[in-house]
Parts: C-alpha cells; structure tokens; sequence
C-alpha cells in the first residue's frame, strides 16, 4: 500500500468536484504535502511538496536559487518548495472507489466516514507510472531531514524511501468526497491522445512541412512547453517551433520572385558612390504585391538580404543582373527623390548597389529625372521601363541546421562528438572495455535527453547503468527491481591547480567568492546556470566560469546567440586571463620554471572573411575593424579584429597594422614556436616583409606571389593552438574548421547571453553527449527572436502555433525546470539610482549597488554634468535624490507618430528632432565627448530617421557619436550617457512593443552615468495626477489592461518624483497617418 503520509489536510480539486481533500495518517517530524489531482481530459495522480527551507540561506551557501514555471502568472518564479507528481498510465490502470473501512477511523477518529473514500489504482501489465520532478537537485540546509527523504538517504516509512514508494504496483488513497460521487468522476481508463500531431518523424523534410502547414491548420496555439513527457513530445515541439517560424516565409518569398513587375531608376542626381559601387535609387511599382504578402514582406524586409533582379522581358525566366538592395522605408528624407513623389500604396523605393562599370553586366538601365518624364515614358510602352523582381535571400539553411541539432536527441542518434570523447579510439580498445565505453556514452546521452524533457530524472536514476550485454538486458527486464542511483557531479575546483583558481577569484566581488566556490564543487551533471540584472557583472562570471573549465578539462567551445555576445564574451575572457596571469607571473621571469602562460582565446568568424581580413590588412594596415567593407556591403560582414584568427596571425606575422599588438612572454608557448617557423619559412620573407612595413604593398603586389596560400597554411596551424574557441552557433556547424574543432576536440561548452538563444542553438554548440556547460544570462531581457507570432492565414489560422515555445530560451527552460540558479546580485556598472526603477518593476530582488557605484566617482562625471545640464534647462525638473543620479524623461507635448504602410515601423520627427537637439545642446554646453554617447530607439524607422538626419550640417557636431541603433542591435553593449526615442504616443498608436518588459529593460538598461527618455509620458494612461506636487487621489477609470506593467510603473515613478520635462513639440512636424 502506497504510504503517503502529510502533516496537514491538503486541499486538493479532482475535476466536476468541489475541492476535496487527501488525508493520510502523518508521524511526526515529517513536514511534506501530498494531494491528488484528476481530470477527464488530462492526467491523473499524485504529487508530494517538500518546502526548500531557507532560499536565502540556500544562495549565501552557494547551493542555488530555484525556480518553477508558474501557470497563474506565466512567469518563472522563485520557488520555495520543491514538487514531485506521479502520473498513472491512462487507460493501464485498474480503479477500485469504495467506503472506507473501520481502520480509517482508528486513524482518523475526528472525521465523518460518510463523506471520505477509500481510492485503489493498480497498475496492469507492464506499465509504469511517469514520475516528474524526482531527481532535481535537492538542498535544505536547514531542514536535513526533509533533505534526506528527498533525497533517499532517510526512510519515508519504515525502510521504504521515497523512489520505493514511487516503483509500487498498487497505491491507495483517503479522498474527502462520498464513494458514490467519486466513482462517477473517476473513470479515466481512456488513453491520452498524443500531444502533438506531427508523428514520429522530425528530420529535415520540405515535403513534408508543406503537407503539414496544409493539413494541420488551427486558430488555436500550443501553449508554451517547458517540460515534455517522452523524446518524441519534445523533438516535435522544438522542431515545429523552429520551422513554423520561417518555411512559410520561403513559400512567401518564392512567390513574391515570381511577380515581375515594372520599375525605373531616378536619374543620375540620385547616385552616391561607395566603395566604386553606385547606390541608385530604383522606383518599383508593386501594384498592391506588399498588401497581398503584408505579414512575410515585414519579416523578410527585417532580417532578410534582398536583391533585385532585372529581366530583358515579361517573359524572360532568367535576369540579366542580380543587385543587392534595401527598402528605404521613409523616402521622402531623401534630397534625390524630390522630383518623383512616391504613391506608398503601390510604389516602393528601393536603394540599389549598382557594381563598378567594369564588373557590371550588360543592363539597360531605364532612368528618368523626374516621376512624370517616367509616367509619360510608360504610357508610350511598358518596354521603357525595367522588368524587375525582388528576390529575398533564403533562411532555410539556417532553419535545417537548427532542425537537424535538435534531431540529435531523438533516440539511437550517434554521438555528435565521437572523437572528442573518446569513442572512435575504442576499436583499439578490447571487446569488454569497448563495449563499456559505448553503454557509458549511450548513458549519458539518455542523461542529457531527460535533462531536455525537463521533468526530472526517474527513469535514468532507477535504471541499473549496463556494463555489459547481459546487465544491459537486466536493466530493460521489468522483473529485476531497479537500484536508485544519484546523478552524477562535477567539482569544477579540482583541477590541480589551486593557485590559478585563488587568482581567477579574485576577479569576483568578496561576497561571490565562497559561495561560487561552492557552487562550483558540486555541480549535478556539470552543468552550471548564472542569472543576473544589467550591469551585474554577468559576463565577467561567465569568463571565469569557462577559464576554470578549460583549466580542468583543456578546450572550451565559447559562443552566444549574436556576433556582438560573442565578441564581449571572447574579450571578457581575454581580460580576465590577463589580469590573473599577470597576478600569477608577478615578480617572476620568464626563465622561472613556474611562470605561467596563458591560454589561446580565439574569437573566430567565417573563414573565408578571415583570409579576406588577413589580406586586406597588409594592403591597408589602418583598416581595423573596416578591413573587409571594400569588398562588400558594411552589413554583409560582422567581422572585427581583436582576437579574429586574421588579429592572431599578424601579431604572428609581427605586423604594423593598427590594433595589432606583439608577442609577449606570457602567451602560449604554440603562438612561439609558430612565429619561429613562420620567421625560418624563407618562402614567407616578403610576406613578413610587407606585414612590418619594410615593403610597401605595390612592391609587393608586383611579385604576384601566392599570398592566399600561405595564409591558410598559418590559419591551419593555428587553429590547431586554440584552447578557447568563440563563435556563435551557426558557425560551429557550417564553417568545417570550427566544427571540427568542436567535434574532435571541445570538452566543455559555455554560453553567455544564453537566456537570448534558442534551444536549438544550444542544441548545435552543446552536442548530445552531455558536455560540462555553464549558461550565463539574464531571463529578464529580451528572449530569443521568434518573428512568426499572431500572424494568421486568409483563413484565419495561426502560421506559427508554437511560438510561445520559441521564445523559451535555452536556459529559461533549464532554471524553470528547478535546476539549482547562481544569481549575481550587486550592481557594479550604473550610477547609484539608475537601476533602482527598473529592478523594482522587473526583478525578483531589490537593487544592490557596490561601492564602486558611488555616483562621485571620475567615471560617472558625465553623468553628474547631465543631471546639472537637466536641471538648468528645465526649471520644473526636481535633482535626483542626495547621492544618486535617476533617469529624467522629456515630454514631447503634441507628438505626432507615422507608421510605414509597408514595413509597420513608427516614427516620430519631433521626437527624433527633440532628441537630437538636446544631444547637440548638452555637447555645447558641457564637456560631455560624442562618443559618451548613444541614442538608441525601438523602431527601425525612427533609427533610419536619426541617422539621416545626423548627416545634416544641423548636427555635424555630433558626428563622433556611433550610429543610432534599434535596442536588438545594442543589447549587451553599454554607453554612459544613452538617449531613448520612444516613438510612441496616447491613443493610436499607443505604446506599442515599448510595453514588453524584456524589451523596455533593455532598453532602459544601458547607460552608466545618465538616462535621458524622450517620448509622450501620457501613452499608458494619464499622468497628471501622478506629477510631482499633485494632491488628491489617483483612483478615477480603471486603466486597460495592455496599459498595464512595468512601463506605467516607470512613468508614475518618474512623474512622482519630478523627473519629468515638457516640450511643446513643432507644429510643423509630420501629420500623423494614424
């Protein structure tokens, strides 16, 4: 008989009936729940509530936070108890409901027996009961014996432990509901259907997607999935989620290539040369195509390369020419248009790259200096203007590669990694060790599958692990009784080197060093997750994470979900194991038998952009970050040079290019002896000659040597030394020397921005063999991007029904699953007072700010200069309370917003104008540099518009300052002083995205010293009765529901505190299309 035993009557609901209760006999000192739950359509069993203790004991000691998925909210939140459920195999059980017998008063002597039954399940067959929750890290330090029944060490009754509890046959329950009525609600011997209906087959497959997106229509969505009950659950949902978002975009844009339709160029007025390139200015008559395709155009618009095609004819299926081009979305900014108004709802301006003369193919390019001159041209024949069509580039790549990592789970797939685990040297192994190496993989492989399923670890810690095939068929036989077993653990500290960790340390804040420490020493299945608020020196854990790692284990794969987090992540690494090498090597020399050398950081991009850059960089040597735009559109590349494969092989090459450092003493031995055998290599004399200066690269030219080749022999040594690799996702998988180093070599697997990638990213870097990995990021920001979301077909279905799956990130699903969460919880980057709104609205805990935050310091004299430029030129705005500084916002009275009637994009002169006059203002009136600088907006056209307009001579002041940019584009960067231009304004359109509190935290999150907000204050509701000095009350009409959030807190905040400025905005500014 099932023994669960409860301190309490627990209420607990069984489905048509009204709550009833579970009771079961408790001894003493046992502090748990227990209940029943139970529905005609859903599951049923039971579930067992352990309390965790003391959360904040838990952190101090470096066990964890843990968290649950909270249905009520939609939230991941803090947990503080620790849930088991069991559920019963429908249509496998055999229910028994009768009165209880005379023992239910011997243990219950107050209750009525008339109103309680007695409830029996016995399983049939071999069926089995799905357990989750078992398994997840458990830590009460101050409660060990609820420590100890969760985790088997103390006997939940008599000798049984919980797991023998959850491996019986039979269980039987006291329900508070007559006999007579629970029979009638409990007849569940029907099976579940299955979850999802996209069969067993997930692979790679286009036929069969376009059969899935036409006989799986629904208006309904499937809701967010953070734990799945089998592998095939979890392969269909990730899979799905992935595909959903972006095959129908394909089909979309196949079908918009196909529309040839006419088109003209403006006249040579409209030219601007660039890189010998020509950007001309194309107008193409649509003719309602934008309309017929709103949703994909959107889209494709916003993350899809586009060129257009010019053909000889209407009936010519192959162009002449294929340029590349961008929509320009308000194109009435532009000086060269003047002379051809363009008609938004049938004409689209696009800005053409036009190659040089001499690489341009034969194409009779249709021109006209003014909109009539063309209209009369097309009423004389549609052969005076060009055939063109627009052809957006495919993401399918991208979306099979995501698809074909995720299809790494499904069980019997191969080990992603056989030679770096060590598996293809097992043939030299003999019969027994191999064949115990291949069931040590395979479990593992099990391991990391359940880990992914995210309900716990039942089945893998009570199967016996196969040593052998004899034990392997015991393991699977279901009469042998299986033997619990712990899940395995990783002490990160023992690496034989506790010198080097005592300096890594020293990078942490005192308060985080013990209880990382501790964190680190036991980390169940090598996996850490690291969670903390912008500015919480997230990053830097992170780096520290993966330096311990690679001193453990040797090589880190290193990646992000963008180029720029990758980039800050590679950085960050290489700044920390400067500084502890140099705290190790102090007072040493080189000669000294213990002086250290580091390790080789690599921040790797395409290889074919390496070489490029490696070229490019002895014809140029100034060329820096820009070595590679001549060759290509500026946003065709994301390559930069520090750490670049092309940064490591002039520094070997002792090169003079700009940014290029020399060697010195305490890099890796590798890096030495390879810059001796290229210094002995008389075949590279004149390639070191023309990297140090002492040949001039026409000289060089002349030779016509083959350059190309003898540097891609360098990039092939050198990869070969790299101990620290860092690229995203995609690159480990489609450039074929990273995913080699991957396969054969990368050990371990660390991950910063992870709460901003998907899972199939993380899929593509982890591997399936269950890697050591730490997870660093903040679930508070802005979750992976999934595109498709509300956008319906002409029938009214969803295109993408897994959506809200798609925005779970990598590691949101691991922290809701309740694995044990170090948070970082001291801000170290913003001025006091700068984060206090924001945490207060968004994060789970009140903002700490170190010593170093004191708004005193050097670093943050920009920051005093704005508050004290603010309060001089806005009378009505009161300082910031004694020693902080705190976000001011500028009112724009009267703002109008447009909206793009092609890409739905919002934008605001006055805002823009406003803000851009402040900037210029505070730079005349202070000391403040451009390049302290950002302004940042939510909307790509309001972006467009500032950049545009800082061309002007009106603002030639400000052209030190880096290009405005969309809060995607900027996340994990930082300025002292940032500028938001929200674009938005009351009523219509309203606020928006700006709404959505991980995009509002990003954006307001990244400054140091000084955040300016230019917007309508009213969008979320009236705030006049909010303002500084106002008395009376502030209850009136209840305020809407979409109004509602952490963006009408920061409002109230602001206006409550007098940190609210009015403008009165141009009248003359654009009319509002709204």
């Amino acid at each position: 008989m099932s023994d669960i035993k409860s301190s309490q009557k627990d209420n607990v609901r069984i489905h048509g009936l009204e709550p009833a209760r579970v009771i079961t006999p408790a001894p003493q000192n046992q502090n748990f729940k227990s209940g029943i739950f139970a529905s005609r359509a859903g599951p049923y069993g039971f579930s067992l509530e352990f309390p965790l203790g003391d959360g904040q004991v838990n952190e101090d000691v470096g066990i964890g936070a843990r968290y649950t998925r909270d249905a009520r909210s939609e939230k991941t939140i803090l947990t503080k108890s620790h849930n088991i459920q069991a559920y019963f195999p429908r249509g496998h059980t055999t229910i028994t409901v009768q009165r209880p017998g005379i023992g239910f008063l011997v243990m219950f002597p107050n209750e009525d027996l008339e109103q309680y039954s007695f409830l029996s399940i016995h399983l049939q067959g071999n069926s089995q009961i799905t357990v989750n929750g078992f398994g997840i890290p458990f830590d009460s330090p101050d409660s060990p014996h609820i420590e100890g029944l969760v985790n088997g060490g103390v006997p939940l009754s008599g000798e049984s432990a919980l797991v023998d509890l959850l491996q019986q046959r039979d269980f039987y329950f006291y329900v508070a509901c007559p006999a007579h009525l629970l029979a009638q609600q409990v007849c569940l011997d029907n099976a579940l259907p299955s979850r999802y209906p996209y069969g067993q087959a997930h692979t790679w497959n286009e036929a069969l997607y376009k059969e899935q997106a036409k006989n799986l229509k629904s208006s309904k969505a499937f809701s967010a999935a953070y734990s799945f009950e089998n592998d095939n659950d979890h392969l269909a949902a990730i899979t799905q989620s992935t595909v959903q978002d972006c095959f129908w975009l394909e089909l979309a844009a196949n079908q918009i290539a196909a529309n040839h339709k006419p088109g003209f160029f403006a006249s040579i007025g409209g030219v601007t040369e660039v890189d010998g390139s020509q950007i001309r200015y194309l107008i193409f008559l649509h003719e309602g195509m934008i309309s017929q395709f709103k949703a994909a155009w959107q889209r494709l618009t916003k993350e899809a390369q586009l060129q257009v095609e010019i053909f000889e004819d209407y009936h010519d299926g192959t162009p002449l020419v294929k340029w590349d081009c961008e929509v320009l979305s308000h194109p009435e900014t532009v000086a060269a248009l003047r002379g051809h108004p363009i008609n938004g709802s049938h004409e689209l301006v696009l800005a053409v790259r036009v190659p040089p003369q001499k690489d341009r193919k034969a194409c009779d390019m249709k021109v006209f200096s003014s909109y009539a001159e063309a209209h009369e041209a097309r009423v004389r024949g549609e052969e005076n203007w060009n055939c063109v069509s627009l052809r957006f580039g495919s993401q399918l790549d991208d979306c099979e590669r995501k698809v074909n990592s995720i299809c790494m789970f499904s069980p019997g797939s191969g080990a992603s990694n056989p030679r770096a685990i060590g598996l293809l040297e097992s043939h030299e192994m003999g019969n027994e060790a191999r064949m115990k190496k291949l069931v040590e993989v395979e479990d593992k492989m099990d391991l990391h599958r359940a880990l992914l399923r995210g309900n716990g670890f039942f089945q893998w810690m009570t199967r016996s692990p196969a040593t052998d095939v004899v034990t392997a068929m015991e393991a699977v036989s279901l009469q042998s009784r299986p033997k619990f077993r712990p899940l395995p653990t990783v002490n990160f500290l023992e690496t034989g080197d506790s010198q080097f960790i005592d300096s890594l340390m020293m990078e942490l804040l005192p308060e985080d060093r013990n209880r990382f420490r501790r964190y680190l020493s036991c980390r169940p299945l090598g996996l850490g997750l690291i969670t903390a608020g912008p500015g919480h020196a997230k990053t830097t854990m992170a780096a520290v994470s993966a330096l311990i790692m690679q001193a453990k284990f040797g090589y880190v794969l290193c990646s992000g979900p963008t180029n720029v987090a990758v980039s800050n992540f590679a950085e960050r690494i290489e700044r920390i194991s400067i500084s502890t090498y140099a705290r190790l090597n102090e007072g040493k020399s080189p000669d000294d038998p213990s002086y250290r050398r580091r390790k080789l950081v690599v921040r790797a991009y395409k290889n074919l952009d390496e070489i490029s850059a490696m070229i490019a960089l002895l014809r140029r040597p100034d060329a820096g970050d820009r070595a590679i735009e001549n060759d290509r559109s500026p946003s065709a590349s994301r390559w930069r040079l520090h750490l670049s494969f092309a940064y490591w092989v002039h520094v070997l090459l002792r090169s003079r290019a700009s940014g290029i450092r020399q060697l010195d003493s305490s890099d890796c031995q590798g890096l030495h002896d390879l810059r001796l055998k290229i210094d002995k290599c008389d075949k590279m004399r004149e390639l070191r000659a023309v990297a140090t200066g002492k040949m001039s690269w026409n000289e060089y030219a002349k030779l016509r040597l083959d350059t190309k080749s003898h540097l891609v022999r360098i990039f092939a040594d050198l990869i070969g030394l790299v101990d620290m690799l860092c690229t995203t996702p995609a690159m480990t998988a489609n450039v074929r020397p990273y995913s080699r180093w991957k396969a054969e070599k990368a050990q371990c697997v660390a991950v910063d921005e992870a709460a901003n990638m998907h899972r199939a990213d993380l899929y593509t870097v982890w591997g399936n063999t269950l890697l050591p990995c730490f997870l660093a990021g903040d679930p508070y920001q802005l979750p992976p991007a999934v595109m498709t979301q509300s956008e319906k077909d002409g029938e009214g279905n969803l295109i993408n029904r897994f959506a809200s799956t798609g925005r779970i990130s990598a590691l949101e699903f691991l922290q809701a699953s309740g694995m044990p969460v170090f948070r970082m919880r001291v801000q170290l980057r913003m001025a006091r007072g700068l984060f206090d709104t924001v945490s207060r609205a968004i994060y789970d805990m009140p903002a700490r700010y170190h010593d170093c935050c004191d708004i005193t310091h050097d670093r943050f004299k920009a920051g005093r200069m704005l508050e004290s430029y603010v309060l001089d030129k806005y009378k009505s705005v009161i300082p910031s309370e004694e020693g902080k500084l705190s976000p001011v916002f500028i009112h724009c009275d009267g703002t109008k917003v447009s909206i793009d009637p092609t890409t739905g994009s919002k934008k605001s002169v006055d805002q823009v104008t406003v803000a851009l006059d402040f900037v210029a203002d505070l730079v005349k009136a202070t000391t403040t540099k451009t390049e302290q600088i950002i302004i940042l907006a939510p909307y790509a056209a309001n972006v467009e518009l500032l950049r545009n307009m800082l061309k002007t001579k009106k603002y030639a002041s400000l052209s030190g300052m880096d290009q405005p940019s969309t809060i995607d584009g900027y996340q994990g960067q930082e300025k002292d002083i940032v500028v938001v231009v929200m674009g938005t304004r009351a009523g219509k359109p309203g606020p928006g995205f700006t709404s959505d509190e991980r995009r509002l935290n990003v954006l307001l999150t990244r400054q140091r010293c000084g955040l300016v907000i230019v917007g309508d204050i009213d969008v979320v509701g009236a705030m006049g009765p909010y303002m500084h000095g106002v008395s009376g009350s502030v209850y009136g009409r209840p305020v809407p529901f979409h109004l509602q959030g952490p963006l009408r807190t920061l409002h109230i905040a602001l206006c409550r505190s007098g940190r609210v400025a009015k403008v009165k905005v141009n009248d003359k500014a654009l009319p509002s299309t709204v």
